[in-house]
């Protein structure tokens, strides 16, 4: 079984590039297992206050199964996984927009970068794509964005979000957990 890890990121201020709105400023604190991560995100967006607690579980295979997300006082969102690229929502209900996502990324977290990374195995020069069903955060709002990640070293990924132009190589530990994704999230060591 795998210890449990804990860490803590400093969301930076900035620009989303593909959506022109500000980035939300504040700080993740993730704890993760062997199958599972929770999380809190204390930010700013739109110059509002929110917190956003979630909690993923992981197959072995590295794939998401199923993801419950809560912004406090505001919108909650639960999501499983039933097949390589189906995807419920809080009722259980098919959510035919995600059809053909493998995977689900956070606007205000680099954890799920860690899980793609994980799973593509990539060597360097190596280039591998996914797509992903990309949630925003403090909304919930859900969009399908294709990434592109392309191993640059043994600590340095670029990822490419493939449909706004926009990309940034990430440097990541032994583990491929994100150390530095830049103008957007720093660990605390």
């Amino acid at each position: 079984m795998a210890a449990r890890r804990h860490f803590l990121w400093q969301h930076q201020s900035g620009r989303i590039p593909s959506s022109g709105q500000g980035r939300p400023l504040g700080l993740e604190h993730l704890l993760t297992g062997q199958d599972w991560a929770s999380s809190t995100v204390i930010g700013v967006a739109g110059g509002m206050p929110f917190t956003l607690r979630y909690r993923l579980e992981v197959g072995a295979d590295g794939f998401v199964r199923a993801g419950v997300l809560r912004v406090s006082g505001q919108a909650s969102l639960t999501l499983s996984r039933t097949s390589v690229s189906r995807w419920q929502g809080n009722n259980g209900e098919e959510l035919p927009d995600l059809s053909g996502c493998t995977d689900l990324a956070l606007s205000v977290s680099p954890y799920t970068n860690t899980l793609a990374l994980r799973r593509l195995k990539l060597r360097p020069g190596q280039s591998g794509e996914v797509l992903a069903a990309l949630i925003e955060v403090p909304t919930l709002t859900r969009r399908v964005v294709r990434q592109r990640y392309t191993r640059l070293g043994p600590h340095t990924y670029r990822c490419e979000n493939l449909g706004g132009g926009d990309s940034a190589d990430l440097t990541v530990d032994d583990e491929l957990f994100v150390r530095e994704y830049p103008g957007q999230f720093t660990l605390i060591d």
